[in-house]
């Protein structure tokens, strides 16, 4: 089983903007409320850059600068893996509209954002980093296959590796096609070094006809079937309550893949 050890973690969503608060809630040491997520404003950009940013971006870079300052890793190292269901979806409803108007205008800006990959394009101006990026999308299953390209990169390479997980909801009307609860996003620094200082190992498989660990709490259970993204409240839960364990995420059909996690 492929094995690495997190570095450092970083969540966002409505009732907590980071993973101090959401390691509280999460360990039971105080009740879940599901306030609104405020505008975030990750810092690392250029202002002319940063003014190009769709919430679901800000999003993504936000959890993917928190959890680099918590470690001790230089934010231009690690290679990156950017997993998200559905993209940009406030991005695509705008081109939608501007292609229905009389005459269309599409804005350069809003192309060039359109494309999956964009958050770790701006990632890598905002980190400075040169090492391979990668973007990834699996449906409901999109937080397994992101953990599943990052944690088999980082073993291949042995270097630390970033995997940033987020959705937001869409505006009507794609809302009704595919519809998301609630913004989620977080990020995890991964290591295949055993002897990396970390909050827990984690080794990886899969296994046949086994159903997807849920939470107790209505609420986070709400959040975590309401956004691919947020599959990986049940592993955070282990982590904050410093348990060891296994957790099963939703994988391909009949499948789940199982993290067993050592503190």
């Amino acid at each position: 089983m492929t094995a690495v050890t997190i570095r450092s973690i970083a969540c966002a969503a409505p009732g907590f903007e980071d993973w101090q608060t959401a390691r509280a809630v999460l360990a039971g040491e105080t009740p879940y409320q599901p306030a609104e997520l405020g505008k975030l404003k990750p810092a690392w950009l250029p202002a002319n850059e940063r003014r190009r940013l769709s919430p679901v971006m800000r999003l993504a870079l936000h959890v993917g600068e928190q959890a680099l300052e918590a470690s001790d890793c230089s934010p231009d190292k690690p290679a990156s893996v950017f997993a998200s269901s559905s993209g940009d979806g406030d991005i695509i409803h705008g081109i939608c509209e501007e292609l229905d108007s009389p005459e269309p205008e599409l804005s350069p800006t809003k192309f060039h954002n359109s494309v999956h990959n964009a958050p770790a394009g701006y990632w890598a101006i905002a980190s400075g980093a040169h090492a391979p990026a990668s973007a990834v999308a699996a449906y409901d299953a999109t937080f397994a296959a992101g953990w599943i390209e990052a944690a088999l990169l980082a073993a291949d390479t042995g270097a630390p590796v970033l995997l940033v997980a987020y959705d937001r909801p869409y505006p009507a009307p794609l809302d009704v096609k595919r519809h998301l609860a609630a913004p989620f996003a977080c990020a995890l620094l991964l290591d295949a070094d055993p002897n990396v200082a970390g909050v827990a190992r984690i080794a990886m498989e899969t296994n046949a006809n086994a159903a997807a660990t849920t939470l107790d709490d209505a609420e986070l259970e709400a959040l975590r079937g309401g956004n691919p993204a947020a599959r990986a409240l049940p592993l955070f839960r282990l982590l904050a309550r410093k348990e060891a364990g296994a957790v099963a995420l939703p994988w391909i059909p009949n499948s789940t893949l199982t993290l067993n996690v050592t503190i």
